[in-house]
């Protein structure tokens, strides 16, 4: 894979994205900088909203040769009731835009009455991530989608985008959406000494493998997004600032 240039962030275009508490602890540690996500209802076909209409209309979609050139549209060739016709397939992200992370999180107790979106602008909160219960004082349960833009604390700027289908993402790939462990290295006599190439490869296939199973567990094991259906999406590769984005772009640290 070709290096990822840092990119400007659009600050005109800004959207909250939903991630579980795991991904998002993720996120945190920087061991995930890529997500996917299916095609819908929003993606763009020559240009145009696609529509939930049409989506349900269509009953294959061939991806021709997303890997050659610009990678943030494919080329496809999708079949309607038996009818096919050729178009470009876009998803409705752009490299630069600003995404601000929705992940699960729970609030003050006394705050267990209110709507996430009537939460006081200094309310106190602690995302889920890899926590199995909330701290002392905290109370109920709150999912990703219901976190307000201003109580978000993590901000992503796109930096490349590719359109492929599910199957086709590689062992190494798996790495960068946060599943698998890349195998340190150890220190020799002569310095420190690489993994086997054999080690890298058995990380890889482990790290496949959990991407696959978190992907059944999340879409289920059969529909139009599941693993054997075998799925258009895009991945999108970011970088990430700790911070609300509200916060970042009032201290010009969103650069």
């Amino acid at each position: 894979m070709t290096a990822l240039l840092d990119v400007r962030p659009n600050l005109a275009r800004i959207f909250g994205t939903e991630f579980s508490g795991a991904m998002a602890h993720q996120i945190a540690l920087r061991n995930k900088t890529c997500t996917r996500r299916c095609l819908g209802p929003a993606w763009l076909i020559d240009g145009k909203p696609m529509g939930a209409a049409m989506l349900a209309r269509i009953t294959d979609v061939t991806v021709r040769d997303p890997f050659s050139g610009r990678a943030d549209y494919a080329a496809a060739s999708i079949l309607l009731h038996g009818k096919r016709s050729n178009g470009v397939l876009h998803p409705p992200v752009q490299v630069g835009d600003v995404l601000y992370v929705r992940e699960p999180f729970w609030a003050e107790a006394q705050h267990d009455g209110l709507a996430p979106s009537a939460l006081p602008v200094d309310a106190q909160i602690v995302p889920v991530r890899n926590n199995s219960q909330s701290p002392d004082g905290f109370g109920r349960y709150r999912p990703g989608r219901f976190m307000p833009r201003r109580l978000s604390q993590q901000t992503l700027i796109v930096r490349r985008l590719k359109v492929h289908r599910l199957q086709s993402i590689s062992p190494d790939e798996a790495f960068v959406e946060g599943f698998g462990q890349r195998p340190r290295g150890w220190a020799g006599a002569f310095g420190r000494r690489r993994p086997s190439r054999k080690a890298h490869i058995e990380a890889a296939v482990k790290g496949h493998e959990a991407f696959k199973r978190y992907w059944t567990r999340l879409h289920g094991p059969t529909g139009r997004n599941s693993w054997d259906a075998n799925p258009v999406v895009v991945a999108i590769y970011f970088r990430c600032i700790a911070g609300n984005v509200d916060q970042l772009i009032k201290k010009r640290e969103l650069a």
